[in-house]
C-alpha cells in the first residue's frame, strides 16, 4: 500500500507545481465545517523571560505587542520576497496567511 500511494504521489508531483495546494485549498478554504480542532494551524509560544518581571496586566500587553511587531516583520519579508529559502519548507502559501479570511 505504501508503494502505491508514494507513486499516486509521485505521479501528481509531475502534474502540478505543489502535489498538496490544490488538496489543501479544498480542506481548509472550501470546507464549511469547523476547523479550530481538525485544520487550524497553529503556533506555540515560547516563555519569555522579561514577562516574569513584568506585572500581569502589562505582560500581556507586552506579549501582544511582540506577536503583532513579529507578525508585522514576517509580513514586509513576505511582500518584499526576502523571506529565508529552506529547501525543506514549501512557501508557496505563505502569502496567502495575511489578508486571508475563511468564511464557516
Amino acid at each position: 500500500k505504501a508503494q502505491k500511494l508514494y507513486d499516486a504521489l509521485q505521479e501528481r508531483a509531475q502534474e502540478h507545481d505543489n502535489w498538496l495546494e490544490v488538496w489543501w485549498d479544498d480542506s481548509y478554504y472550501c470546507e464549511r465545517g469547523p476547523i479550530t480542532i481538525t485544520t487550524n494551524p497553529s503556533i506555540i509560544l515560547d516563555d519569555l523571560p522579561i514577562l516574569q518581571s513584568i506585572p500581569a496586566p502589562h505582560a500581556q500587553l507586552f506579549r501582544t505587542a511582540q506577536l503583532i511587531h513579529t507578525n508585522m516583520c514576517f509580513l514586509k519579508e513576505l511582500y518584499n520576497n526576502i523571506l529565508p529559502q529552506n529547501p525543506a519548507v514549501c512557501i508557496s502559501q505563505y502569502n496567502r496567511v495575511f489578508g486571508v479570511c475563511r468564511i464557516p
